[in-house]
C-alpha cells in the first residue's frame, strides 16, 4: 500500500498494520452477530426424508430432503420456465422430470402449473396438496 510510504518511522507502520487489522476484526465481528443468525433461513415446509423438486429460489427446502432434478440455482434454471414455448426446453423439461421424478414439488411461482399446459401428462401426475406443493399420485 502506498499509505506505508507516508509514514518515515518503523513504529508507525506498525500502529497502522495494527489499527488496520483492528478494525478488519471489529467489522467482521458485527457482520457475524447482526447478520450471521439470518443467513441459515429456516425450512417452511414440513415435508422430511421425500425426494423434493423446487422449482423457485428457496434453496433451505432442500436441508431433509433429496434433491431431485437441476433446478438448485433458480437464477440459472428459471430461464426454462420463461422460454416454455420453445420445442427443445419442453424435451429438456420431460427428460429432467422422466430422469428422475420427485415425490413432491414445491413450486412458490406457479411454474408447476404453467408447465402443464405443454406436458399435460406430467402434470396429471401429481395432486395439489396445499397452495404450493404437489405430491405425486401413485399409480
Amino acid at each position: 500500500l502506498n499509505l506505508f510510504y507516508l509514514f518515515k518511522s518503523y513504529w508507525q507502520k506498525e500502529l497502522l498494520i495494527i489499527t488496520i487489522f483492528i478494525a478488519m476484526i471489529y467489522s467482521l465481528s458485527n457482520e457475524w452477530t447482526e447478520v450471521g443468525p439470518q443467513r441459515i433461513l429456516t425450512q417452511k415446509l414440513q415435508i422430511r426424508n421425500e425426494k423434493l423438486m423446487v422449482l423457485g429460489p428457496q434453496i433451505e427446502e432442500y436441508q431433509n430432503n433429496q434433491m431431485t432434478g437441476p433446478f438448485v440455482n433458480w437464477e440459472l434454471s428459471k430461464s426454462l420456465f420463461t422460454n416454455l414455448n420453445q420445442y427443445k426446453t419442453i424435451i429438456m423439461m420431460h427428460d429432467y422430470f422422466d430422469k428422475d421424478m420427485p415425490t413432491y414439488i414445491y413450486d412458490p411461482e406457479s411454474n408447476f402449473k404453467k408447465l402443464g399446459y405443454y406436458l399435460p401428462e406430467l402434470t396429471n401426475q401429481y395432486l395439489l396438496i396445499d397452495a404450493h406443493t404437489y405430491k405425486k399420485i401413485n399409480n
